[in-house]
């Protein structure tokens, strides 16, 4: 009897004691959610100088007016991946990010966030020669604005006249350009582009195509559909033959974020589908322009690559699955994998260390020369396997900063400031050698090595002009030029505007 009682009496405390805690620990979180202010961005200011639009500008660097930021220290973290974006945004010179307080609500400070914004020089009109081992020398008048009508988009003009390796000669005209604009919340981009060429054999191509592409979150941050439709018109002639085509596109993806943070970035996948194809008011003669295309896929995406100055540090790593079906050749389905990673670090805004690693493979022996693009100094055309492993190393180095102006005393000259980065790199392929059978062997693996120059212009943050010398490293010590491995040139030149990777 005493024994019931007393357990009776022990279990009461305990049931008041836990009473007690748990009111002490709801107590506790009111005292915590009273002390602690919370924030919301209200409403955002933009302050532009020069022709970006806060628009598409807002597009490219979405604000979230919804959050709940639950410490000014949340608060403070997200500004700063909102500086890191503006940063990375090369079509601007510089911004700043301020912000007031207003008065409290609900334990809630709305803020005001202020953008400061000034544009970078966008627009270029050079006449330049160009060269690329594997096309051959271009002489190019370029007109391109990066941020067409404040769009943040490019509109481009060229005027070019190419000789190709066999010595060939032809002329091109071509133009593009897109514009952004939005419906309720709806995304839009309208893109067109259009090219004229002719050779000395007096063939005659003419290329047109346009498409509209639109994006939504469904409701949701983490959800996104997109759908765009595309037109082509390809109209080609020559002394023998005269013909035309038309061709149109779907296609449609949905993208999933499964997982955001400041340094692996945002965790996606997005599978996705296409269909277009060929037809004309005739009948199609052509093979390789018969039959519908079907393309499904689907990819995982991470990662986030920012600028610190004119170095990048960071790294994505990217996989995607593709599949390809023509409904008139039939046969097997194209299937292939890939898996990318990239790789950036710099120390001290002086020296960085770059890389990239490629794989991909094709099924049903379906071969391609990707490998040969990533490879500087072995030409495109030496590498044509169904699957490799690529790799890529830099180091960039940067030599200087030459600002003319200051060194003239002539104002103009400002516009010709740059700063010069030389990098030597080391490239290298192990693929699926045909004549050996084997696979990703280093016996039979591909080398190279060389150095680039590159220049960033200071008044022009969007450029980059690049030189590059390649080599094959198997032949460095061959003097005719030819490799023995193929008989094709053993060394690959580039001069023109864009970074290898």
């Amino acid at each position: 009897m005493h024994k019931r009682f007393f357990l009776t009496v022990l279990l009461c405390c305990f049931f008041v004691l836990g009473l007690y805690a748990q009111n002490t620990e709801e107590q506790s979180d009111d005292f915590l959610l009273a002390n602690n202010t919370a924030y919301k961005i209200e409403s955002v200011e933009y302050s532009i100088k020069g022709f970006t639009k806060a628009g598409p500008l807002s597009a490219k660097v979405p604000i979230d007016k919804n959050r709940v930021f639950s410490s000014r220290k949340e608060f403070d973290v997200y500004i700063a991946e909102l500086s890191s974006e503006f940063n990375n945004m090369r079509t601007i010179e510089s911004y700043e990010i301020t912000f007031d307080f207003l008065e409290p609500q609900n334990n809630i400070t709305p803020v005001k966030l202020k953008i400061h914004v000034k544009d970078t020089w966008n627009i270029i009109a050079l006449l330049y020669p160009s060269f690329d081992s594997n096309r051959g020398l271009q002489f190019k008048l370029k007109l391109k604005d990066f941020n067409f009508l404040g769009s943040l988009e490019p509109l481009t003009m060229d005027l070019i006249y190419n000789r190709n390796n066999a010595g060939k000669s032809s002329f091109e005209l071509g133009a593009g350009f897109a514009l952004p604009f939005h419906i309720n919340q709806v995304k839009l981009l309208w893109n067109t582009n259009a090219g004229i060429s002719i050779d000395q054999d007096k063939k005659f191509g003419f290329d047109f195509g346009t498409g509209l592409s639109a994006s939504y979150k469904l409701g949701v941050d983490w959800l996104t559909l997109a759908a765009g439709i595309t037109q082509d018109i390809n109209v080609s002639a020559s002394p023998s033959e005269k013909d035309y085509y038309l061709k149109n596109g779907f296609y449609t993806s949905l993208t999933f974020d499964i997982y955001k943070n400041q340094t692996l970035g945002t965790i996606t996948w997005t599978p996705s589908f296409g269909i277009n194809g060929n037809w004309k008011f005739t009948k199609i003669t052509k093979e390789n322009k018969k039959g519908i295309n079907i393309n499904w896929a689907h990819s995982f995406g991470m990662g986030k690559v920012n600028w610190i100055n004119n170095f990048r540090q960071g790294f994505t790593v990217s996989f995607d699955n593709n599949y390809e079906y023509n409904t008139y050749k039939k046969g097997n389905v194209d299937v292939s994998f890939g898996l990318e990673t990239k790789g950036f670090y710099s120390f001290l805004d002086r020296v960085g260390l770059y890389g990239r690693c490629d794989f991909y493979y094709n099924l049903f022996n379906k071969t391609s020369e990707k490998s040969g693009k990533i490879l500087r100094g072995i030409l495109n055309n030496r590498i044509s396997t169904d699957t490799a492993f690529s790799f890529n190393f830099d180091v960039p180095i940067k030599i200087g900063v030459f600002k003319w102006e200051e060194i003239t005393g002539v104002e103009w000259t400002r516009f010709f400031g740059f700063e010069l980065h030389i990098t030597p790199f080391l490239d290298m392929a192990l693929v699926h050698d045909t004549e050996s059978n084997t696979y990703y062997n280093l016996k039979h693996g591909w080398y190279s090595g060389g150095f680039e120059i590159i220049m960033y212009p200071i008044k022009m943050r969007s450029i980059y002009a690049r030189i590059s010398y390649g080599h094959d490293l198997r032949e460095i010590n061959n003097k005719d030029d030819h490799a023995k491995r193929d008989g094709k040139p053993v060394s690959e030149i580039f001069i023109g505007i864009g970074l290898h990777y």
